[in-house]
């Protein structure tokens, strides 16, 4: 596609072998913000839709169409993309992203030389069960908090000791390994069944001896069903190998977006994100269109 065809003769370079990068952004009182390159886009495609109004005439012994008027046209978008990152993953749930502290960093600290000691909450009600680690300082967060703050990236080196907050003397006999286990990444912990040092219906302190190597004090979260509108600027630049790789440019002005279909959260082929969405006429569009513009440098022609 190297712009007008000014010759009136075909060219093998209009032939198109679909290819390019698709970039999105937000709106502020119409006009794009910062693009964000959403990655790889195994397919990206838009159509144009369009309603007419008939007339018919009766002036003869059968009805025929005299007049059709087009009386309104939509163009709609349909965008798969297969880059999971946290960015993709907020479009596609509604949502956004943040970074948010763990319970290291909110309670207490570890240090790096193995003395410090973090104590967290365990209410363990059945054996043979995951369960997530909370922070738990000496002074407990407010309920409506409590459950906020989750713990990640234990440090491998560190030593767990759990002992229960009602025995009198407090016992701390239960071993890793023979008792309970841990999944120092997720900051979980499993009962093994059939242990005696720790029964169900009980609460127990959890003990972290700090180990030497580093501790993760932020995880970055997606928060889900946040927004009820994903709009924004998408562009869309192709790099056509059926013309020497030229580039030119779709911009579509302003987008509503939907996820459409199944997110895999299982499977043996690539997870990928489908979107479907609406061109919508953007008043504030530096162009004489105001839903698409597709431009090709001079340069090209």
């Amino acid at each position: 596609m190297p712009g007008i065809n000014t010759t009136g003769t075909p060219n093998t370079s209009d032939y198109i072998l679909g290819r390019g990068k698709v970039y999105f952004a937000p709106l502020l009182l119409g006009k794009p913000q910062a693009y964000r390159d959403l990655g790889n886009a195994p397919e990206f495609s838009f159509a144009t839709d369009s309603e007419t109004l008939e007339h018919l005439s009766s002036r003869g012994g059968l009805k025929v169409v005299d007049k059709e008027v087009i009386i309104s046209q939509k163009i709609t978008l349909s965008l798969s993309l297969d880059e999971i990152n946290f960015d993709n993953l907020a479009l596609f749930v509604s949502g956004q992203t943040t970074t948010k502290a763990t319970g290291f960093d909110t309670w207490e600290a570890q240090t790096t030389d193995g003395s410090a000691l973090t104590e967290f909450n365990l209410s363990v009600t059945e054996q043979g069960r995951w369960y997530d680690l909370y922070a738990n300082p000496e002074t407990a967060p407010a309920a409506s908090d409590f459950h906020a703050e989750r713990i990640y990236d234990i440090r491998a080196d560190s030593v767990f000791t759990i002992k229960d907050t009602l025995a009198t003397p407090a016992d701390t006999t239960a071993v890793e390994g023979v008792d309970f286990t841990v999944d120092r990444k997720m900051g979980m912990i499993f009962i093994i069944d059939g242990t005696a040092k720790i029964p169900a219906n009980d609460d127990y302190a959890v003990h972290i001896t700090a180990g030497t190597g580093t501790v993760s004090t932020h995880v970055d979260v997606v928060q889900a069903l946040t927004s009820t509108n994903i709009a924004g600027a998408l562009k869309f630049i192709p790099e056509n190998p059926a013309d020497s790789d030229r580039k030119y440019e779709f911009q579509f002005h302003q987008v509503s977006l939907k996820a459409e279909g199944e997110f895999s959260l299982i499977s043996d082929d690539w997870t990928t994100m489908q979107f479907t969405g609406v061109a919508e006429a953007n008043e504030t569009a530096d162009s004489t269109s105001k839903t698409l513009t597709i431009s090709v440098p001079n340069t090209f022609a």
